[in-house]
């Protein structure tokens, strides 16, 4: 699979003081990159991370993504304009390390392909990871009818009108 934006960088060049890559993308990009997504749009995207090599031929990673992007709200089902800051901390390495104990606090290790890391398609990855997969718009609220009774901390039973309904007899 081609990657919608790709920004290659070979991890043998990269100068042992590091070096900083940065990138936005243009219209085209930003739009294949919000269908990959199932984004109705994304306005602007763009990153900046310092890249470090480090023993065993691996690259940490460090910077920001920035994004501009539109999501349908899960209450209202419109479409509204959001914006993302995400911090960014990815570790390219050639081979992966075994499938055992995750540390939850470590970066992110992306496999590189024959000493190149993709700098762009990280970005991507992460951005998706960062997406809510229930997106609100500000302000939306469910209304009163769909919200239901009220639980201990005030938010709704999610079977709060299967039960009026029982208790009501309209099973």
């Amino acid at each position: 699979m081609r990657p919608e934006w790709s920004l290659p960088v070979v991890a043998a060049r990269i100068p042992a003081a590091g070096q900083e890559v940065s990138a936005t993308a243009d219209a085209a990009t930003c739009a294949a990159v919000a269908a990959r997504l199932g984004l109705p749009a994304i306005g602007a995207l763009g990153f900046t991370l310092r890249l470090v090599p480090q023993t065993g031929g691996a690259v940490a990673a460090s910077g920001r993504l920035d994004a501009r992007l539109t999501q349908v709200c899960v209450v209202t089902l419109e479409p509204f304009e959001s914006e993302l800051s995400i911090p960014l901390d990815l570790r390219f390495v050639d081979v992966p390390a075994e499938e055992g104990e995750v540390d939850p606090d470590a970066p992110d290790e992306i496999p590189m392909e024959a000493g190149v890391l993709d700098a762009a398609e990280a970005v991507v990855e992460s951005l998706s990871l960062a997406l809510d997969p229930y997106p609100r718009a500000p302000g939306a609220a469910l209304p009163e009818e769909a919200a239901g009774e009220g639980q201990e901390g005030g938010a709704p039973h999610p079977f709060a009108g299967l039960a009026r309904r029982i208790r009501g007899g309209n099973a």
